[in-house]
C-alpha cells in the first residue's frame, strides 16, 4: 500500500507543471491561478494536515487514510465523467489529488508505528521490530521514486512526449489525451488497490491523540 502511495506522489511531484503545460496550457486560467497551482503541491498538504486535526483526533489516522483513497477515486472517477473539456474542473482535481496524496503519506508513519505495536501485542514479543518493519516498508518503498518516472515517461514517449520524430510530435491531441487518461485512471487504480489492502489491516483502536501529538511535533 505505501509503494503504490509513493508512487502516486512521485508521480503527482514530478509530472504536476507537465501535465498543467499540456492540458490547461499558459493562458487559459489567470497568472495568479497558476502560480497558486505551481505551490499548492507544497502547501496545501500541510494546511489539510492542520486542518483535519479535529478529524484525526476523533476517528484516527486508520480511518482518515481510508478515507482519503475512497476520495481519490471519487475525484478521478468524477473528472473522467465530467471535466475533459472544462480546465477549471481539471485544475480543481489536479490540485486537490496533489494535496490529498501529501497530506495522507504524512499518516502513514504512523500507521507503521501501530502495525508494530500491534505485531508485538500480537506475538507477544519482549522488543517490537522497529528496525525490521521500517527497514522493510523503505526497501519496498524507495523503488518507486524510480519506477513512476520510468513509467510515465515510456508512455508519454509512445506519445511523441520530447520526441525528434515531427510526425508524433504534431498529434498534440493524442498526447493530451493520454495524459488525461493517465491523471485519472492512476489515482483510481492505485486507489482501489490501496483500499482492498488497508481493509485487511485493522488498526481502528490506536491512540488518537498520540497521533494528533506526532503530526504536530
Amino acid at each position: 500500500m505505501n509503494f503504490c502511495q509513493v508512487f502516486h506522489s512521485t508521480f503527482a511531484a514530478n509530472f504536476f507543471s507537465i501535465f498543467r503545460e499540456h492540458l490547461i496550457g499558459p493562458s487559459a486560467l489567470p497568472s495568479f491561478v497558476l502560480s497558486f497551482m505551481a505551490g499548492s503541491a507544497f502547501l496545501l498538504p500541510s494546511v489539510l494536515v492542520l486542518v483535519f486535526n479535529p478529524l484525526i483526533s476523533k476517528y484516527g489516522a486508520y480511518q482518515l487514510i481510508l478515507f482519503s483513497f475512497v476520495a481519490k477515486i471519487l475525484m478521478a472517477l468524477s473528472l473522467y465523467v465530467f471535466g475533459y473539456q472544462s480546465v477549471i474542473l481539471i485544475a480543481i482535481f489536479m490540485v486537490l489529488d496533489s494535496a490529498f496524496v501529501g497530506a495522507s503519506f504524512s499518516l502513514f508513519n504512523l500507521s507503521v508505528s501501530d502495525i508494530i505495536d500491534d505485531d508485538q501485542l500480537t506475538h507477544k514479543r519482549t522488543h517490537p521490530v522497529s528496525s525490521m518493519v521500517f527497514g522493510l516498508n523503505a526497501l519496498v518503498t524507495k523503488p518507486a521514486q524510480s519506477i513512476a518516472p520510468m513509467c510515465i515517461v515510456y508512455v508519454l514517449k509512445q506519445y511523441g512526449y520530447k520526441s525528434a520524430d515531427s510526425s508524433l510530435q504534431n498529434d498534440k491531441q493524442a498526447l493530451q489525451d493520454v495524459m488525461f487518461n493517465i491523471m485519472v485512471v492512476l489515482p483510481i487504480v492505485v486507489g482501489i488497490l490501496q483500499l482492498l489492502i488497508w481493509r485487511i489491516y485493522t488498526l481502528k483502536n490506536t491512540s488518537k491523540n498520540k497521533e494528533v501529538d506526532a503530526i504536530l511535533m
